[in-house]
């Protein structure tokens, strides 16, 4: 009970220490803040009221902007269902505040309008199923809705999250592709995902960007049922003869199998060439002594190197560096455990 009574003392006196030094604090940054307006003067900010913005269909809303005069031009994200044609109310609202009885009013503007505009907007709505609305930037006073179309790959591999930001932001992530047909180009296959981004108002076209995935022909890839990576077959035979881009594309005679916990967390790999096998920690070094559990005790560090061929792909081959790792874990539920470069391959350091 002493013990008990010490801790909770202890606590008090701690938590009445720190309430006092948040209010000094919180004066002296007042106090600051006066003296900064009487200098730079000061506009006080305060919510004077809450208002809803009704969209015909169910959205995710994404961005605004003020145009002035109390116009604003609200977009969003909607997912249309069996629709095949997306209109411009189904992305962009334009309302009025009125002032007076702090309120929203729908309204109309004529960068909504304009006929460069709307044929602009049904052309990337109609040929690019994955346009994703992003942000509403602002040019001389002049709205510029920001897009990302998909130009080439699988939409349903594909996917485009705005991000919540100032800026024209947003978040990509695309699954793995096996090599697709390339549309009006018989027997010709395609390895890439290409998205653009630009905007777009209707009467001036930004300069675009384009973001590119290339997937390797000559891999074959498995995930488990978590959308992990589960096994990599480098080169398989039924591969071998797709056409691949010598530059960024290499050959590798081996097939790595992945393992994780029962958490989720990434252990480590196991590597067949041929008739051996290997296993690597989830830091790449190569396992030469494992404990009784399967738990890498020591490693050796792999670098990779290409190895010059006369035709066809380069070839990645396994370089020992010289150098060795050592884990160490808290106990027997650590799958993990903790790495330590080591002076020499014992590790008895």
């Amino acid at each position: 009970m002493a013990e008990t009574s010490l801790d909770g003392g202890s606590y008090e006196i701690i938590r009445k220490r720190l309430e006092t030094q948040g209010t000094e604090l919180k004066e002296k940054l007042l106090h600051l803040n006066g003296l900064r307006q009487d200098v730079f003067g000061g506009v006080s900010t305060e919510l004077i009221t809450t208002d809803r913005i009704v969209t015909e269909n169910n959205c995710l809303p994404q961005d605004m902007i003020s145009l002035g005069a109390g116009v604003f031009i609200f977009g969003y994200n909607v997912h249309m269902g069996l629709r095949s044609k997306v209109e411009v109310k189904d992305v962009f609202a334009v309302y009025c505040y009125d002032a007076q009885e702090h309120s929203f009013a729908p309204s109309s503007h004529a960068s909504m309008e304009s006929k460069e505009f709307l044929e602009d907007f049904d052309y990337l709505y109609r040929y690019y199923k994955k346009t994703t609305f992003v942000s509403v930037l602002e040019d001389n006073e002049t709205p510029l809705p920001a897009f990302i179309p998909l130009l080439r790959g699988d939409p349903d591999f594909v996917s485009v999250k705005p991000l919540d930001d100032a800026e024209a932001d947003a978040e990509i992530e695309v699954k793995w592709h096996k090599p697709g047909q390339v549309p009006y180009k018989r027997g010709m296959k395609n390895n890439r995902v290409d998205i653009a981004v630009f905007a777009d108002n209707g009467k001036e076209l930004s300069a675009p960007a384009f973001v590119t995935f290339y997937f390797p022909p000559n891999q074959k890839r498995t995930y488990d049922g978590n959308g992990r990576i589960a096994e990599v077959r480098y080169d398989p035979p039924e591969l071998q003869s797709e056409p691949a881009d010598p530059t960024i594309t290499f050959k590798r005679a081996w097939t790595d199998k992945y393992a994780y916990t029962d958490k989720g967390e990434f252990k480590g790999w196991e590597r067949t060439q041929g008739d051996k096998s290997h296993k690597f920690s989830r830091h790449g070094a190569r396992v030469i002594e494992e404990d009784d559990a399967g738990r890498p005790l020591r490693g050796e560090v792999i670098d990779y190197r290409l190895k010059p061929v006369k035709t066809g792909l380069p070839e990645v081959v396994h370089v020992p560096l010289g150098k060795f790792v050592k884990y160490s874990y808290s106990g027997p539920d650590d799958l993990l455990g903790k790495v330590k470069l080591c002076a020499d391959k014992t590790c008895s350091n």
